[in-house]
């Protein structure tokens, strides 16, 4: 206290001497740490001199003093003598200023005041309210407080729009005030008989951007939406700072396309600025057509005639989030009937009655504090007064809707009763007559007699020799990828022409009967809708795949079969000891002992094995058995592969590895294994048996689709003097090895303007199927001897990708909220924020491997975290600075104690990248 006031009275006595005739300057640098800038801040604060205000002076003086005890802790015995200390400082000023009602009064009414209330707090910190004093001078006590800590706090300015929609791209803006910095100058001037105090002001930025949290989280949405606070990047941006500006300005953007509602955390220096957290809602943004759908049951639509049909909509965004009511008009909703069954060209159905309407449903199933959740959903009510099969569509504002196109079976009343009839009576036991006009390419020269059975599974087309030894012309399993559709209607012969198709047999044309059709048509609508579950949904194809495939192999589970593995060579060594399996023997429990290695395999050591090798099949590889093309992530087989190493054994095997994992899955629990690959979507197409077409260039080749599909597409093709030939040069020299045609004499054929597609078409199915048939058919063959033929076309190429693969995608939240502790205490309060904070520093390849160290695979399953078994579980144990463990088996991972986060982090990555393969013990 002795310096304080010595350093204060060395100020004072310097303004009152007297220098020589020469004019004397001396620089004074202030210090936010010492009395010197307390005395500036009071003296420009207040615009007055120190020396004519004794109260202001100590009461500086005294928040100065307080503000070190603050700093330093000083615990309760010298807190309580340094106060009183100041009390009768603070005393013996006031007197010696004249102030003697003051001393009398005001004084040891202040003292007793301040005494009872922190003199009594032992060992406690002094809190910001001590600094009432500048309160009484009408000022912030939090911003004065701020300023003797030295502490920035920036402030927040928000410009949104009134209504807030998904994506626009919406700004805030964080001040960052400077620092002002006062140089005090000492100055005798010759005309002045007294020194004068002058200043001078610069500003200075001494705030730290790294220190600024920006966290925008959703804490509110829909039902409907399954993730679990999704957060928002933010993009910062520091604005230049103009000549004159006393403040920084960090511009911060982004974009929501989540409706819900918002909230923006902004911290710096682990506290929030005034303000924060900010709440924001957003709205859905306007009604998308292509992203609305109809929630239709199946693929087909029965109705009845004179009855009302009632279907409904579910309006969309176009980020797939549900609109608001008042976004939705109803009249620009439109529905219309084509009848196919009624002449050679569709018709326009006008004896129909329709009515679209907005409605609010309730959905249960919600947090239990709300019974349920409201949604909206626009209905369609609509009434047709005649038989027949309709072609309909939905449109809003002249624009089909996603799925707005289908079909529309409606029965008389007679025809349903007799459909009520047979699904209650063994259907599958009765047929239906209708005439084959050809299979295939097969055109048959005179119809002939046939019979359709329809059953709950499958859809059976029959033929009797000499009218009584029954032959089998077509199987089709009742999927979503099996159409029955209505071709025309022939008037002569008042027939229906119905086309049955699945991607992978001959297409069945047959000649029926109308009534018989729609019959037909209906029992195949009802029992695809059964097998869905009331749903086209990927959950529902899903479930039905994994139940169609362990129905009948669940006895084989019991039995186990040992495998001897070298790590060192992996796929022959594989292929060695497969090579007699039957699909019996593929569908049993496989434990896996690599060879010189001791471990025992409770599933860690299968998932490795199977993770290993595909990584050695799948990975991008110049002459491995799978390839990128061009600059693209995803592989595709491997025309150029070196054929001495892999054969087309080996791609056999990689179907049958594909289809364990797949086996594996649908066993569920422990047993779930994804493949660890990315395919190419032609590849993906060709499995489940669609052509190849140029389209699929743009995922699976970019850079060919960018330099030569789209060239050509968008330019006149008639200068390039193109034929329907495709060039092939060699890689190592670019010489040209030889010259393919596309089609038949294809180098007499120019390519022009209204054939380019045609030519594209030709180049995919060359590039993407031809080159590589042998490879692809291998595949197949392996995949079908474990998974049933047919089996797969019930998805697309995308969802394929999922069912084998998972979700690539890696979610610290998902991992939040789907994970068990092995314990609790200090340990786990300490090391588990670090995990948290390790893994969101990481980058998707890292975030992967530390999946792949803890799980054996890099890839989860289609739920997350909340599907993968085990549950992913976390261990800290009491052991320091020790690299991290994995036990594969149970999905854990063992974390040991750091003292610093520096070491834990560097420990935790060398462990995922060194340690991501292998068995390791305890």
């Amino acid at each position: 206290m002795s310096d304080i006031l010595g350093s204060s009275r060395t100020i004072i006595q310097e303004q009152q001497r007297t220098t020589s005739s020469s004019t004397a300057n001396t620089t004074i640098t202030l210090n936010n740490n010492n009395v010197y800038d307390t005395l500036s801040y009071a003296y420009h604060l207040f615009n007055c001199d120190l020396y004519n205000y004794p109260f202001l002076f100590c009461t500086e003086l005294i928040s100065e003093f307080f503000n070190l005890l603050y700093f330093r802790r000083i615990r309760a015995f010298i807190f309580q003598l340094c106060l009183i200390f100041l009390l009768f400082t603070y005393f013996f000023m006031i007197l010696v200023s004249g102030g003697i009602f003051l001393a009398i009064v005001v004084i040891p009414f202040v003292g007793y005041k301040l005494y009872k209330k922190f003199a009594g707090k032992c060992g406690s910190h002094v809190p910001n309210s001590l600094f009432f004093c500048c309160r009484t001078r009408n000022r912030n006590h939090e911003n004065y407080g701020n300023f003797l800590r030295k502490r920035i706090v920036p402030r927040v300015e928000l410009d949104f729009p009134a209504n807030l929609r998904v994506g626009q791209t919406i700004s805030l803006r964080v001040i960052f005030p400077l620092c002002r910095h006062r140089t005090l100058e000492i100055v005798q001037h010759v005309s002045q008989p007294e020194p004068s105090l002058q200043e001078s002001v610069y500003l200075q930025e001494e705030y730290n951007l790294d220190r600024l949290s920006i966290d925008i989280v959703k804490v509110s949405g829909s039902v409907s939406t399954h993730h679990t606070s999704p957060r928002v990047p933010p993009i910062r941006e520091l604005l230049p700072r103009p000549p004159s500006a006393s403040e920084d300005t960090l511009l911060v953007k982004f974009l929501v396309q989540e409706a819900g509602f918002y909230q923006i955390n902004i911290l710096y220096e682990d506290a929030h600025v005034p303000g924060s957290p900010f709440p924001i809602p957003f709205n859905a943004a306007e009604l998308d057509p292509e992203k609305t759908v109809a929630l239709r049951e199946s693929p087909i639509v029965l109705s009845i005639s004179g009855d009302i049909l009632s279907m409904y909509i579910s309006p969309k965004d176009r980020y797939g989030n549900e609109c608001n009511f008042g976004d939705v008009d109803p009249a620009l909703f439109h529905f219309s009937l084509l009848q196919l069954d009624d002449g050679h060209h569709p018709v326009l159905v006008e004896s129909i009655v329709f009515n679209f309407s907005r409605e609010i449903k309730k959905i249960l199933g919600a947090p239990f504090d709300e019974p349920y959740e409201e949604t909206l959903e626009v209905r369609l009510d609509v009434e047709i007064f005649l038989p027949g099969v309709f072609l309909a569509s939905i449109s809003y504002n002249g624009i089909l809707i996603g799925n707005g196109t289908f079909d529309l079976v409606t029965l008389s009343p007679d025809e349903h009763n007799n459909l009520r009839s047979l699904i209650s009576n063994n259907p599958g036991a009765r047929f239906h007559e209708a005439k084959l006009l050809s299979s295939g390419q097969d055109l048959q020269k005179k119809p002939r007699q046939v019979y359709i059975y329809v059953a709950a599974k499958v859809l059976t087309i029959k033929e009797f020799y000499l009218g009584i030894l029954p032959f089998r012309l077509a199987v089709f399993r009742i999927l979503p990828a099996t159409k029955v559709k209505l071709l025309s209607y022939n008037v002569e012969r008042r027939q229906n022409i119905l086309e049955i198709s699945d991607r992978t047999q001959p297409k069945i044309v047959l000649e029926i009967e109308p009534t018989t059709s729609r019959i037909v048509l209906a029992m195949f609508a009802l029992f695809l809708k059964q097998r869905l579950g009331g749903s086209e949904s990927f959950e529902n194809k899903q479930k039905f795949f994994y139940e169609e495939l362990k129905s009948s192999k669940d006895v084989l589970r019991t039995t186990t079969s040992v495998l001897s593995i070298n790590r060192d060579s992996i796929l022959n060594s594989t292929l060695s000891e497969t090579k007699n399996f039957s699909t019996k023997d593929w569908c049993r429990n496989f434990k896996i002992n690599f060879v010189s290695e001791e471990g025992s395999d409770d599933g860690g050591l299968r998932r490795e094995w199977l993770n290993l090798l595909c990584k050695e099949m799948f990975d991008n590889s110049a002459d491995g058995m799978f390839t990128a093309m061009g600059n693209s992530r995803l592989v595709h087989p491997n025309a150029a592969r070196d054929r001495a190493k892999y054969t087309l054994k080996h791609y056999e095997l990689a179907g049958k590895i594909v289809a364990k994992c797949l086996f594996e899955t649908a066993m569920g629990g422990f047993y779930k294994q994804m493949v660890n690959a990315r395919f190419s979507r032609s590849f993906l197409g060709q499995v489940i048996g669609f052509s190849p077409h140029y389209k699929y260039f743009e995922q699976d080749d970019p850079e060919l689709f960018m330099t030569k599909v789209k060239y050509l597409l968008e330019n006149d093709v008639a200068p390039m003097e193109l034929t329907f030939t495709e060039d092939e040069y060699s890689q190592s020299n670019g010489k040209l090895l030889k010259s393919v045609e596309l089609i038949s004499n294809g180098r007499n054929i120019a390519v022009i303007n209204e054939n380019r597609e045609e030519y594209l078409n030709l180049l995919a199915q060359y590039r993407l199927c031809t080159k590589v048939k042998r490879e692809i058919e291998a595949f197949v063959k392996g995949l079908s001897e474990i998974v049933p033929d047919g089996l797969l076309t019930n998805f697309d190429e995308n969802e394929l990708e999922i069912l084998m693969c998972g979700r690539s995608t890696f979610s610290i939240d998902d991992l939040k909220l789907h994970h068990i502790l092995s314990g609790e205490g200090t340990m786990y309060d300490r090391i588990l924020p670090w995990f948290w904070i390790a893994l969101t520093n990481m980058t998707d390849d890292e975030r992967g491997r530390v999946l792949q160290f803890t799980t054996g695979s890099s890839l989860l399953p289609h739920g997350g975290f909340k599907d993968l078994q085990p549950t992913f579980r976390i261990t800290v144990y009491d052991s320091i600075g020790k690299l991290p463990l994995a036990h594969t088996c149970f999905s854990e991972i063992c974390l040991s104690v750091h003292r610093n986060y520096e070491e834990f982090e560097k420990a935790l990555k060398i462990a995922i990248n060194e340690g991501s393969e292998g068995f390791a013990i305890m």
